[in-house]
């Protein structure tokens, strides 16, 4: 079985503190992988952004131009769960196209399966406004099909 493993450090630029989110996450996840000689085992995957089309299938032009606007005057809070930093739109745009470069991989039979280890996660955000509690959809993890 082939797995797919879409990660970039790009994703660390989301830079959220101490937020219990935080960057140390994927950090640890990617120290992990890499001791223990799975990420080895693994199918590496290379994120692209996410073109504005794309984004728009799914947020509002507005929400996504007011996102971008705030990473870009320095970040800060969405609601009282959500931060941003500067960096954190452009990590996004790579996030939501690494998950769609995961995607892509196993449904033209690249890979049998894929995990996106991406942030910021995408489950902070519904079509125009963000949502610390949205329902977050997870992959399968690539420690369970090795």
């Amino acid at each position: 079985m082939k797995t797919g493993l879409v990660y970039d450090p790009i994703y660390l630029e989301h830079d959220t503190g101490d937020h219990v989110e935080n960057s140390r996450r994927l950090v640890e996840a990617i120290s992990y992988l890499k001791e223990t000689g799975i990420k080895e085992k693994l199918t590496c995957l290379s994120p692209r952004p996410a073109s504005l089309e794309e984004l728009e299938t799914i947020h509002a032009p507005a929400y996504i131009s007011y996102v971008k606007s705030k990473a870009e005057s320095g970040g800060g809070w969405l609601d009282p769960d959500t931060v941003i930093s500067p960096k954190s739109y452009e990590a996004a745009l790579y996030a939501a196209g690494g998950v769609l470069v995961a995607v892509e991989a196993v449904m033209k039979g690249e890979v049998d399966n894929a995990f996106a280890l991406v942030r910021p996660p995408g489950h902070h955000a519904v079509q125009d406004q963000a949502m610390a509690s949205a329902f977050s959809i997870m992959w399968q993890s690539p420690l369970n099909l090795l």
